[in-house]
């Protein structure tokens, strides 16, 4: 593989990344966002009959939950805990309703249906694995080669003024995506793509920069 190659295969690597994450933040988003409203369904369990359509349009909302593997385990140990609190207190009335024998009936359905943590899908890893072959460059390669060596020197000078006074890493990529999205600034995205990258590899919560950097790409290409 020579050296066009293997850049393309990083860009591309790279785009799937960060398209990737992008939809498990939006995707993880609207799961915290279910996952909160039963927590709150369950500390505010005094009014049966409220009590009893809450948890009924929550379960018609989120039925595909218990079959799936849409969530990650410790959504559904919060799941299950507010689960659990809503149950004892719809059993504590010997003389429940329909209504409610029907929600304890899908509680235990979700139960009976939730996967052994062994089971559960953990998100898929790619692995890049670069070799070198031999270098057979013809002159567009060769003005490629040139061309990204450009692109390197202007970002790296970009790096050093954007992080002369700066104490975090995190502080730069703001920065970054701010030029990148307010003035269309390529170098700043590229920039910004690789810091995020970056601080992926070294175990940073980068779903929110993610977003942002979808963001100024669009802005400069044009499309905001």
């Amino acid at each position: 593989m020579n050296r066009i190659d293997t850049l393309r295969s990083l860009e591309s690597t790279l785009e799937s990344f960060l398209t990737r994450a992008v939809c498990l933040y939006e995707s993880q988003t609207g799961v915290c966002e279910g996952v909160n409203r039963l927590s709150d369904i369950a500390s505010n369990s005094d009014n049966m009959s409220k009590l009893t359509e809450q948890i009924g349009n929550w379960f018609a909302e989120h039925r595909e939950w218990a079959t799936g593997d849409t969530i990650l385990s410790a959504d559904r140990s919060r799941i299950n805990k507010a689960l659990s609190s809503i149950q004892n207190r719809l059993t504590e009335d010997q003389n429940a309703s329909p209504a409610i024998n029907k929600i304890v009936t899908e509680i235990d359905r979700w139960r009976t249906n939730d996967p052994a943590p062994q089971q559960t899908k953990e998100p898929d890893r790619q692995t890049i694995v670069l070799r070198r072959g031999p270098e057979m460059v013809n002159g567009k390669e060769a003005d490629s080669i040139g061309a990204f060596s450009h692109l390197f020197d202007r970002v790296t000078n970009l790096y050093h003024d954007a992080s002369g006074n700066k104490k975090h890493i995190m502080s730069v990529l703001d920065d970054t995506l701010k030029s990148a999205s307010l003035q269309r600034n390529r170098d700043a995205l590229v920039l910004s793509a690789f810091i995020i990258y970056h601080l992926k590899l070294n175990g940073y919560k980068v779903s929110p920069f993610v977003k942002r950097l979808k963001e100024a790409e669009r802005a400069v290409r044009g499309d905001l």
